[in-house]
């Protein structure tokens, strides 16, 4: 069992904080290469637990399709062949973040992609985890372990959600906050967001599930709802249901409630419509 301590959760916080930093790069090849979409989803990547790396989108490259991924294990970058496997070059992340970027133009380049077209600038979401010389905060095993079983049971409850609601939802972490999310619209003027958030400034200051519709391009606000068994109700800040970590003394205790708190939520939400 891993316990949910104060100091467990800020080493959680600042891993999620660098792999996010990380999760930028990755963004960054789907933002250059993968075609557009409206909603900026080429740009997201997903937390693959049976290999433990963060894999972005499949891209065309003259030498056949690639993708990059961030190894949380190895803590290093790899590209891949979608028809020949792993390229064997590894982008080590404790090296000075230029010449990570270095790296990973050199393996593009290799593949025919034009230099001029490749990355040399990504913005980073906390920059105070670079020290002076450009070289990322290291983050220990046991803090890995906690990440990657957290992501990997929300990946997992988000995919039992979908199909127990019979939505439609790709299930991916998002470049700008990191979140590990579905998105669903029914084409009839209904928008459903959930998933795992990172501590934020916006929400709460520790990790935590969500849950937040909007109809007909209207907010649904959770006002005059019935309690929530687990998490509340937040309606000043955002709008929609929280379930935050702090109110857990395991991660697995955690994730148990996460799936009923997300049934329940939507189910009220989607009451508050008939309001």
């Amino acid at each position: 069992m891993m316990k949910l301590t104060k100091t467990t959760i800020d080493q959680l916080i600042v891993c999620d904080q660098v792999f996010h930093n990380w999760g930028r790069i990755v963004g960054t090849i789907g933002e250059l290469f993968v075609p557009p979409k409206p909603d900026d989803s080429h740009t997201n990547f997903f937390y693959n637990h049976n290999t433990k790396q963060i894999e972005g989108r499949q891209f065309e490259t003259p030498n056949g399709n690639l993708f990059i991924a961030f190894d949380v294990v190895e803590n290093a970058f790899h590209f891949y062949s979608v028809a020949s496997g792993k390229i064997k070059v590894t982008i080590e992340a404790t090296q000075n973040y230029f010449h990570i970027i270095s790296g990973i133009q050199k393996v593009l380049v290799a593949n025919g992609i034009a230099s001029s077209s490749c990355p040399e600038v990504v913005e980073f979401r906390f920059p105070q985890h670079f020290d002076e010389d450009g070289i990322s905060k290291s983050i220990d095993s046991k803090s890995k372990t906690m990440w990657m079983q957290l992501r990997d049971g929300a990946n997992r409850i988000l995919s039992e959600i979908t199909q127990e609601l019979t939505i439609e939802s790709e299930i991916r972490i998002w470049k700008t906050n990191f979140d590990t999310g579905i998105f669903h619209n029914d084409n009839k003027g209904l928008n459903q967001w959930a998933g795992l958030a990172s501590a934020d400034d916006e929400v709460i200051d520790v990790p935590y599930f969500y849950n937040s519709m909007v109809y007909k391009s209207a907010v649904v606000k959770p006002i005059d709802l019935k309690p929530l068994k687990n998490g509340y109700w937040e309606h000043i800040n955002w709008n929609g249901a929280v379930l935050p970590i702090t109110e857990f003394n395991t991660i697995e205790d955690y994730l148990t409630i996460a799936k009923p708190f997300l049934l329940e939520s939507t189910k009220g939400l989607l009451n508050k419509l008939k309001q």
